[in-house]
């Protein structure tokens, strides 16, 4: 399961599924990086070191990018 990242413009994090599923939601970018990590870990799943462009969109737009 791929997970991404949405940061918003007050700088918060949320961690979502590819069809959209909030799977939570941290105060930094950093913590939901970390939870992301564990997760891959735990689960064997190879981390991933491409990530595309990070943006700062408002809650309407589209997310995000892949972890």
């Amino acid at each position: 399961m791929d997970i991404y990242i949405q940061v918003w413009p007050n700088n918060s994090a949320t961690l979502l599924t590819t069809n959209g599923y909030v799977l939570s939601t941290f105060s930094n970018e950093a913590a939901a990086q970390q939870v992301k990590e564990e997760w891959n870990k735990a689960n064997k799943n190879p981390a991933r070191s491409a990530m595309s462009q990070v943006t700062k969109t408002p809650p309407s737009s589209p997310p995000l990018y892949l972890i």
